[in-house]
């Protein structure tokens, strides 16, 4: 299922955003489940990572962050 809504996501959860412009990923950034200092202010740059307990609910999230849409694209 693809969602825009945080409340739809299940035990695991495939988080996919683009730094500034995601709710969702500026969130876990701001809860510190996130940390974007290699791709912050990069050109078309992404990180992956698996992220435990990412939100209530959920029990791990693959979570794709990009720097700008093409990064995440």
């Amino acid at each position: 299922m693809i969602s825009n809504s945080s409340d739809e996501l299940h035990t695991y959860a495939i988080i996919i955003g683009t730094i500034g412009h995601s709710r969702l990923i500026d969130s876990l950034v701001r809860n510190g489940k996130v940390n974007i200092a290699a791709v912050a202010r990069q050109w078309e740059w992404f990180q992956i990572q698996v992220v435990p307990n990412p939100l209530p609910g959920v029990e791990s999230a693959l979570v794709v962050a990009g720097s700008d849409k093409r990064g995440t694209i």
